[in-house]
């Protein structure tokens, strides 16, 4: 497993959160969602990762994440984000092969998506970003 799936399962095991954005089949994706897809979900990347290495070799991995939080409300994105912070945020723990030595959330962005070629409607976006420090087996 690696660390985008061990965060993937953490955030789809959260019952506060899967409440919000589906029980059955919770919409969290990578990178980005679907056009038109239903809301609310969540949306995660990666969009820093360096190995922090002894002389031999790389003995750990810190990777900040964004988890978006996008919803047709502003108040509703922000419910949704808040059950992010509630999952990750000091968390540590082993899925698979992935150990999660810590997981803290740094900041929040919220914004407002106008909609985009095709769409019918606009999105609210609740950010949170998190440093991740991990370890995963070959």
């Amino acid at each position: 497993m690696n660390v985008q799936a061990a965060i993937r399962s953490r955030l789809a095991a959260y019952t506060n959160l899967t409440a919000l954005i589906g029980v059955a089949t919770p919409r969290i994706y990578p990178e980005a969602r679907a056009q038109d897809g239903i809301l609310p979900c969540l949306v995660y990347s990666i969009n820093n990762e360096e190995a922090l290495k002894t002389m031999t070799t790389a003995t750990a991995w810190k990777a900040d994440f964004e988890i978006a939080a996008i919803a047709l409300t502003a108040a509703q994105a922000q419910a949704v984000a808040e059950q992010v912070v509630l999952a990750l945020d000091g968390w540590s723990g082993t899925a698979s092969s992935t150990k999660v030595m810590h997981s803290l959330h740094s900041r929040s962005v919220t914004a407002y998506s106008a909609p985009q070629a095709g769409e019918a409607t606009g999105a609210f976006l609740h950010t949170t970003v998190f440093s991740v420090m991990y370890q995963a087996s070959p």
